[in-house]
């Protein structure tokens, strides 16, 4: 892992006439996973029309109910909804439960906060 590293950096100098050392590196950076390429492919946009309708409660794992509902819990402390949304994105793969989970942190966001919880 040094030496290719090494490697990498250092062929930014070097002189292009090489075309297997191009290769070399295009492998690297996009077939290996440890170029910009396969981070560029990562966040994709999560568009809700592109999910389907939330399953009922019922069918969902005690541990994913526990998850969503500590991660709502801290975007309503923090007001950080975005961020709860990003990390649900990332963590859940499930389509149906990456639906429930969005669901339920928009019902989060559309209720009031109380005035208490504004002052603290």
């Amino acid at each position: 892992m040094m030496l290719k590293s090494i490697v990498k950096r250092a062929s930014k100098w070097w002189p292009i006439s090489n075309p297997r050392m191009a290769q070399a590196l295009r492998i690297l950076n996009e077939e290996n996973g440890e170029g910009l390429a396969i981070l560029a492919n990562q966040h994709k946009p999560v568009t809700p029309s592109a999910l389907p309708a939330p399953p009922p409660r019922e069918e969902l794992s005690a541990q994913l109910l526990n998850t969503v509902k500590n991660l709502v819990d801290r975007a309503k402390t923090q007001n950080a909804f975005e961020a709860c949304k990003e990390v649900m994105v990332e963590r859940i793969k499930d389509p149906s439960e990456l639906a429930y989970a969005l669901d339920e942190l928009d019902k989060a966001k559309a209720q009031p906060v109380p005035s208490a919880a504004v002052h603290q």
